[in-house]
């Protein structure tokens, strides 16, 4: 319980990182920002790595939360013309805030 209680916090932390680094960024400035792009996707891909080491046991208790597609997060940035931006930004500003609410539910339920 204590490892599945520490991967919520650890992906909570990422999210913030997310919020944080996009604080008042418009998204055409986000469109020209290389650096802030690369940075999202790695802390993307943190998060999907905490979220594979999380054991199935946990995952079917809380089927609210879209295990597989945070698995995939990084993947599905991916389009025929490379990484898309929209998708990038689109995740970071609106999904994750559900995610953000649902991990919060966890953890005020353990």
């Amino acid at each position: 319980m204590e490892s599945f209680k520490e991967s919520i916090y650890n992906i909570l932390d990422q999210i913030s990182a997310i919020e944080e680094a996009l604080q008042g960024i418009a998204y055409e400035d986000f469109r020209l920002n290389k650096s802030l792009k690369i940075k999202l996707i790695e802390i993307f891909e943190h998060i999907s790595s905490e979220v594979k080491n999380i054991q199935d046991e946990y995952k079917i208790l809380y089927p609210t939360i879209d295990w597989n597609a945070l698995i995939n997060i990084s993947i599905s940035f991916l389009n025929e013309l490379g990484i898309s931006e929209e998708a990038i930004w689109k995740t970071a500003k609106f999904k994750l805030k559900e995610y953000k609410k649902k991990f919060n539910e966890i953890l005020s339920s353990l």
